[in-house]
Order: C-alpha cells, then sequence, then structure tokens
C-alpha cells in the first residue's frame, strides 16, 4: 500500500485526477480548433507558438513561486485555474462563440496549470511521505494518471458536442475535483527562503542544478532523449489495425511504471534508469528497417516504456537529493532544458522534412545519442553509492 496515512491519500487522489486532467488536455488545441470556422487551421501557428514560447519561459518563474509558496496553495489554485479556462471555453465551444482569443487565453492558462501543476506535485511530496514511497507514487500518479490521453482517442470522430464534453468539460472537472482534493492535505512545510527577488532566485536554482554532478547527468540525458526522440521515426507500415496507435500511446507509462516499482528497490534509482534506457532504447532500431507492424509497434512502444521507468526513478531520486525549497526551481531549470531541446530536435525534424530527406536512417544515430547521455547516470549511481537508496 501506498496510502498509508489520510494526508498521503488525499495527496494520491488529488494528484491522480490533477494528471489525468492534464494529460488529457494535451489534445486541447487540436480539438478547440474545430471550433474557429474556416480560419481554424489558419490560426493554428496563433496558437501553438504562443504555448511552445510559454512553456520555454514559465518553468524557472513558476519554480521561484513554487519554492516561496505553501505548495497546497500552489496546488488548489492550480485546480482552480485550470476549471476557469476550460469551464469558459467549454461553454464558448457549446455555444458557438469560440474565438481565436479565446483558445490563446485557455492554452495560455492551461499551460501556466500545468507548469505550476507538475512543479508543485514534485515538491510537495517529501512533505507528505518519506523517500521510501516516492517511487510507488510517482509511479502511480504517471502511470494510472496517463489514460487520460484516452480521452483524444475517445473524442476522434465523435459529433462536436460530445468532444466537447470528453475534452473540456471533463477535464474541468478534474481541476476542480483536485483543488477540493488537495485543499484537505494539510502537512508542514519547510519555510520558505528569505526573498532575493525572482532573477536572483531563478539564477541560484538554475545554478544549483547545473552544477550538482547528478542533476546535470539527469539534465543531460533529459535533453538529449527530448531533442533525439523526435527524429527517431519511421513511415506507419500498411494494414496496422487502428487500434495499435492506441496501444504504443497508452501502453508505454502504464508498463514502464509497474517496472520501476518492482525493479527500484534492487537495482537504485539511478542504476534502474540506466538500466531502463539500455534496455529499451536500442529497439527504436527496428524502425530503420522494414520489419513490419510488429516491429513498427515494438519499436516505438518498449524505447516510451523505458523512458517511463527512467522518468520514474529519476524524479524520485532529484526530490530524495534537493533540498525541498529548492525542487520547485531544479525542476523548473528541468523543464526549461527539456522544452528548449523539444524546440531544437522540432526545428531539425522539420529542416529535414523540407529537404525531403527520410528519417528511417537517423534511428541509429539518435538512438546511440540517448544510450550515449545515459551513461553518466551509471557514473553518477557509482559516485552515490553508500548514500540511503530511494
Amino acid at each position: 500500500m501506498i496510502t498509508s496515512s489520510r494526508p498521503l491519500a488525499r495527496y494520491v487522489a488529488g494528484g491522480t485526477v490533477l494528471q489525468m486532467a492534464l494529460w488529457a488536455d494535451a489534445s486541447l488545441v487540436g480539438v478547440t480548433l474545430m471550433f474557429l470556422g474556416e480560419g481554424g487551421f489558419q490560426s493554428l501557428g496563433l496558437v501553438i507558438l504562443p504555448a511552445g514560447l510559454l512553456a520555454f519561459l514559465l518553468p524557472v518563474p513558476m519554480g521561484v513561486l513554487v519554492d516561496r509558496a505553501a505548495r497546497r496553495s500552489a496546488l488548489v489554485w492550480s485546480g482552480v485555474a485550470g476549471a476557469v479556462a476550460l469551464g469558459s471555453l467549454a461553454v464558448a465551444a457549446l455555444a458557438g462563440a469560440v474565438t481565436t482569443a479565446h483558445v490563446m487565453l485557455a492554452i495560455g492558462a492551461v499551460t501556466l496549470v500545468a507548469v505550476t501543476g507538475a512543479l508543485a506535485l514534485e515538491a510537495y511530496l517529501p512533505a507528505v511521505t518519506g523517500r521510501h514511497r516516492f517511487v510507488p507514487v510517482n509511479a502511480w500518479l504517471y502511470g494510472i494518471a496517463s489514460v487520460g490521453t484516452f480521452g483524444f482517442a475517445v473524442s476522434v470522430g465523435l459529433p462536436s458536442t460530445a468532444a466537447v464534453v470528453v475534452v473540456l468539460v471533463v477535464p474541468a472537472v478534474g481541476f476542480a475535483v483536485s483543488a477540493l482534493l488537495f485543499r484537505y492535505v494539510d502537512v508542514p512545510e519547510d519555510p520558505a527562503p528569505p526573498r532575493e527577488g525572482v532573477w536572483p532566485e531563478a539564477v541560484a536554482g538554475v545554478r544549483f542544478t547545473l552544477r550538482h554532478p547528478v542533476l546535470r547527468a539527469i539534465a543531460g540525458y533529459l535533453v538529449a532523449l527530448a531533442a533525439l526522440q523526435q527524429l527517431i521515426d519511421a513511415p506507419r507500415p500498411d494494414g496496422l489495425a487502428d487500434g495499435w496507435d492506441l496501444v504504443t500511446m497508452l501502453a508505454p507509462p502504464l508498463v514502464g511504471a509497474p517496472a520501476a516499482v518492482v525493479l527500484h528497490h534492487r537495482v537504485g534509482a539511478l542504476r534502474l534508469a540506466w538500466f531502463a534506457v539500455l534496455a529499451t532504447q536500442p529497439f527504436a532500431l527496428l524502425l530503420a528497417f522494414p520489419s513490419g507492424a510488429a516491429g513498427y509497434v515494438l519499436g516505438q512502444a518498449l524505447p516510451l516504456a523505458g523512458a517511463a521507468t527512467a522518468a520514474i526513478a529519476l524524479l524520485s531520486h532529484r526530490q530524495a537529493i534537493t533540498p525541498p525549497r529548492l525542487l520547485g526551481r531544479s525542476g523548473g531549470t528541468l523543464l526549461m532544458l527539456v522544452a528548449l531541446a523539444a524546440i531544437v530536435g522540432s526545428v531539425l525534424e522539420t529542416l529535414l522534412a523540407l529537404a525531403g530527406a527520410g528519417r528511417s536512417w537517423l534511428a541509429a544515430p539518435a538512438t546511440a545519442g540517448v544510450l550515449a547521455a545515459a551513461v553518466p547516470l551509471l557514473r553518477a549511481s557509482r559516485s552515490e553509492q553508500g548514500t540511503p537508496a530511494t
């Protein structure tokens, strides 16, 4: 059991609902564009570009806020803001009054909620329970909550009104429920540090993350994965049933999360992350060669499952080694670096597409790059031998 205390049970319940709502909103842009009429797709860039910039610019300042504030309050207000943003958009969609400006505001609000909520959720866990429960709790939140992506699959092909209910109303209710649940999680937290200004505090958080040898190794792996994973792809094979696309989307976190729980006690968090990448990432090479439908599914799903296991292990270890009032800023630094790496990877992907170059040949060097980026995790685990296990 991972919920042996009432505050932890409420934290897990609130975190599960919040994570499911955030996963469900991965399809927010695509679904709401249908309500903008003929100019919807022309407005796509106006909606996506600000969201991408916010994902890069917000994490560190929001990390400062999370390190200053009571994490419970940050989670409660994140849930309220998400409910208001999606609720207003749902009403406008059902009334046929959606505008590009409204969509942009909603996307911005949900991006803010996603960043603040994720950072506060991560930073609050050490105050709620001991480090021996970090991996099970994070695995539950990461694995079970990922079923929120099922909302997008369900919404495809539905009438517009039903799609609004699935993608907007249900997550809005989820945000509201999470706010209510977190309202009743009451545990003492470390006092906030003296305020020195947003910029000095942000710089201190970035500096701490990049100078800490373990956090630096984690950052290097996450950056490489975010940039290179986008380059590992292959054409969808003919004859592949539509249901397998859903499998490759839902199965990885549902497989990777239990694997993290089962294995982390035996090998430790850092070694587990390294082993998960080493054991699964080479399957991406199946995408470089004609391997049929089975090879395509395995090449897509297994590396993602390994990445899910690694993500859970690395998050849990970071929560164990980072001072509580630096968790927001260290997490924000990692989110910023990952967002930047994803932008770089997306640019490379676009340039290759414009050049008419196929991407199958990139699977080998990109896979090698991800594997190489995971090696410092093993080195860091050796340097930490003798410290308490995560």
